[in-house]
């Protein structure tokens, strides 16, 4: 309120009379008093929970809410157009600015190493994966987990893929003894790495010119090996008789 809403509507003057001087300052003041009384606050004894209004001549009390409801508890209330939603109303998405949410405010796992994602069927809650057999989290890296057990071939190749390097075998060079001249020739070599699941290749060497059985000299028909455990046979045929030294290569895989 204003006391502009109470503009004097009298002036005192010098009358010449004291009492009559008082009279008319008397009835000023209680005009007055009058006009603040008419234009004071309402009264707010039992209304409890209302709030002022107006319409524009006159103030009042009305009855609060309009539709809303107190908040309880703790958290978030949810305004829409100006009213407050019902109690159980929070933040809906839309109420969230992108980028908002930071890591620290959502839940923590329940473990190290796990990634979020679903396993469940369909669509619904992210959910804790656990890492399984083959791989890692190195650091801050989800990768492959490479074997450490002896005979594992598997890499990291440079493009960053997992992949089996060829085969290396070593080539060993022997000379078989042949007691005598024969077309055909059945001779042991010792090999421990031989088991009798072995693979074994072998081919005839290179013998000089000078070597008792020269390249040119040797008219060999066919070349077998038969593994056993630490020794394999070498079963050779040629088309003419021969006998001594003769030089093989041979790969055991």
């Amino acid at each position: 309120m204003s006391l502009n809403s109470c503009p004097p509507s009298f002036k005192i003057v010098k009358l010449g009379n004291p009492d009559a001087e008082r009279d008319a300052l008397n009835a000023g003041i209680q005009a007055m008093l009058r006009c603040m009384g008419a234009n004071s606050l309402p009264d707010p004894t039992g209304h409890a929970g209302e709030y002022l209004s107006t319409d524009g001549t006159d103030v009042f009390w009305a009855a609060g809410g309009g539709g809303g409801v107190v908040p309880t508890g703790t958290g978030f209330t949810h305004i829409t157009a100006g009213v407050q939603d019902a109690a159980a109303k929070l933040v809906d998405t839309a109420d969230v600015n992108n980028d908002q949410i930071t890591y620290a405010k959502m839940q923590n796992v329940s473990a190290t190493s796990r990634v979020l994602g679903r396993r469940s069927s369909g669509g619904g809650d992210v959910e804790e994966l656990s890492i399984g057999q083959g791989l890692e989290i190195s650091g801050t890296v989800l990768q492959a987990k490479l074997s450490t057990d002896g005979g594992n071939t598997l890499i990291m190749g440079s493009d960053n893929g997992l992949y089996v390097p060829p085969a290396t075998a070593a080539i060993t060079a022997t000379s078989l003894t042949l007691p005598y001249a024969a077309k055909r020739h059945v001779v042991t070599v010792i090999d421990a790495a031989v088991t009798a699941l072995s693979k074994i290749v072998a081919t005839l060497g290179t013998a000089p010119d000078t070597a008792v059985n020269a390249d040119d000299d040797i008219d060999l028909l066919s070349l077998t090996t038969i593994p056993t455990a630490g020794s394999f046979d070498v079963r050779m045929n040629f088309l003419t008789p021969i006998g001594g030294t003769l030089p093989i290569n041979y790969m055991v895989g």
